[in-house]
C-alpha cells in the first residue's frame, strides 16, 4: 500500500506536468497560427491553459479515486454478506488485468492473492503470487510480497512452509514494519508467533500495533487474534471484551465467521464456568 503523503505528492507532480505540457502546447499553436504574436498575449493564453488543466485533471483524479473507493466498499459490504462470490473474484481481477503500470500491476495481482487466501483458496493464492517477477520489484514492494505469502501460509495453518518464507524475508518484513505504515507486516508477524504457540509473544505485538491507527481489516485481525489469545490462556472476561471492540472492524466474510465461532466458544466458556461453580 503506497503512503497518503507520498501518493499525494506523485499526484501533484502529475497534475502540473499534464498541465505544463498543455500549455506550452496551446502556445505553440496558437504562435503557429499567427493569432497572437506578442509576449504578453502568449503569457496569458499559457498561464491560462495551465490553470485550465490543473482543474480538470484534479477534478478527474478525484472523480476516479472516489469511484474506485465506492466500488471497492461496495464489493467487500457485499462480500461480507453474501460471501465469497463469483462477482467478488472477478472484481479483483479485472482490476489486475487493467492495470497498465508494472507497479499497479503488481500490487494489484498481490490483492487478488489477498483475495484467495481470505476465501481459503490458498493453492490460487500461492499460484496468483507467483505470477508476480518477483526480482523485477522494489525493495518495499518485495517486503509486501513476503507479507501476503507469509500470511497466506499462516491461515492456511501450513506453518513448516511460512517458516520458511519468514526466514527468506526476515530482513525486509523487519525493516519495513513498525507504524501505522508496516501494520499489515505487524499484523503478519504477531499472527506467526501466534502460530508457533507463542501466545505471551503474540499479545505483546498485537497490544503495541493497537496503540496505532489501524485499517479496518487489520485492526479486525489484531482483535481475533486477541480474542483467540485470551480464550486459550483462560482470560473470558477480555475475551469478551476484545470481541465486542472487534465486532464493528469487521470487513471480511472470513472474519465474520471466525468472529461468530469464538463468539460461541465464549458463550460456551462461561455456561462451563456457571456450571462448576453451580455444582460447586
Amino acid at each position: 500500500m503506497k503512503h497518503p503523503i507520498l501518493y499525494a505528492f506523485k499526484m501533484i507532480c502529475m497534475i502540473f506536468c499534464v498541465a505544463m505540457v498543455a500549455a506550452c502546447a496551446a502556445v505553440t499553436l496558437v504562435w503557429l497560427t499567427g493569432k497572437l504574436r506578442q509576449p504578453k498575449q502568449l503569457a496569458t493564453v499559457y498561464f491560462d491553459t495551465f490553470a485550465l488543466f490543473v482543474l480538470i485533471s484534479t477534478a478527474t483524479i478525484i472523480i476516479r479515486i472516489a469511484l474506485h473507493s465506492r466500488g471497492y466498499s461496495r464489493v467487500y459490504s457485499k462480500s461480507i454478506k453474501e460471501g465469497y462470490t463469483d462477482k467478488f473474484f472477478a472484481y479483483f481481477e479485472r482490476r489486475a488485468k487493467r492495470s497498465f503500470t508494472k507497479n499497479k500491476k503488481n500490487a494489484a495481482t498481490m490483492a487478488l492473492a489477498s483475495c484467495y487466501a481470505e476465501a481459503g483458496r490458498y493453492a490460487d493464492a500461492v499460484d496468483t503470487l507467483h505470477k508476480i517477477d518477483f526480482f523485477s520489484l522494489d525493495e518495499k514492494a518485495r517486503a509486501e510480497y513476503f507479507n501476503t505469502a507469509l500470511y497466506t501460509e499462516i491461515i492456511s495453518g501450513n506453518t513448516a512452509e511460512a517458516e520458511k518464507i519468514y526466514a527468506a524475508g526476515k530482513g525486509l518484513l523487519e525493516r519495513y514494519g513498525g507504524g501505522s505504515s508496516g501494520a499489515e507486516i505487524d499484523r503478519t508477524l504477531a499472527a506467526l508467533s501466534f502460530a508457533r504457540g507463542d501466545m505471551y509473544d503474540a499479545e505483546a505485538k498485537l497490544l503495541e500495533l493497537c496503540e496505532h491507527a489501524l485499517p479496518d481489516h487489520v485492526a479486525s485481525a489484531c482483535g481475533i487474534y486477541l480474542t483467540m489469545i485470551y480464550l486459550n490462556t483462560d482470560r473470558l472476561e477480555k475475551a469478551k471484551l476484545a470481541a465486542e471492540m472487534t465486532i464493528p472492524n469487521i470487513s471480511s466474510y472470513r472474519d465474520k465467521q471466525i468472529m461468530l465461532r469464538l463468539m460461541k466458544c465464549i458463550e460456551n466458556a462461561y455456561g462451563a464456568k456457571c456450571e462448576t461453580a453451580c455444582e460447586a
